[in-house]
């Protein structure tokens, strides 16, 4: 049987779904928090509206993690 060839750097598809969800979830925390909007949410079986100012993101790749923020 033939081995099927593997590209070492290549990460798993869950692995870059997962971080494409958490970039776009990162967007819009951030769009919400440009237009004054809030964030909705399913929580406990409801639908609940949050501030985007409650929302900790992380930081992005590169950025300097702030005094306080850890």
């Amino acid at each position: 049987m033939p081995e099927i060839e593997t590209e070492p750097d290549r990460q798993p598809l869950f692995v870059l779904a997962d971080a494409a969800f958490r970039r776009a979830a990162a967007q819009v925390v951030r769009r919400a928090r440009q237009f004054g909007t809030p964030i909705l949410l399913w929580k406990d079986g409801k639908v609940v509206e949050v501030s985007p100012d409650e929302i900790v993101l992380p930081p992005e790749p590169g950025e300097a993690v702030r005094e306080g923020q850890e």
